[in-house]
């Protein structure tokens, strides 16, 4: 038995989720206070706006950046391959009898 920090009831272990950084392995407060907290309305907006913050530096800029790169580059290479495999099936259906 536990007791949740923010409702204060006591309830059975397996109503918390695990924590390994605390000594007992679970975390402070039970799953329900826990769902309710990031479903609340205070949650949402702090979350959206380190998301915008986070979304005007450099930092994502470059690995959006890098991320299209790398996207590209695969496109172009699968492309380049299906057209090969295209003139290859050509070739091999013309000289057929």
């Amino acid at each position: 038995m536990k007791t949740c920090s923010r409702c204060g009831l006591s309830k059975e272990e397996s109503s918390f989720y695990k924590d390994k950084r605390n000594k007992d392995g679970l975390r402070y407060c039970c799953i329900d206070c826990y769902k309710k907290y990031e479903q609340s309305d205070k949650v949402r907006e702090l979350r959206n706006e380190y998301s915008r913050k986070y979304q005007k530096t450099d930092k994502y800029k470059k690995r959006i950046k890098n991320k299209r790169l790398t996207n590209t580059g695969f496109r172009l290479s699968h492309n380049i391959l299906k057209a090969i495999c295209k003139a290859i099936r050509r070739k091999l259906n013309s000289s057929s009898y």
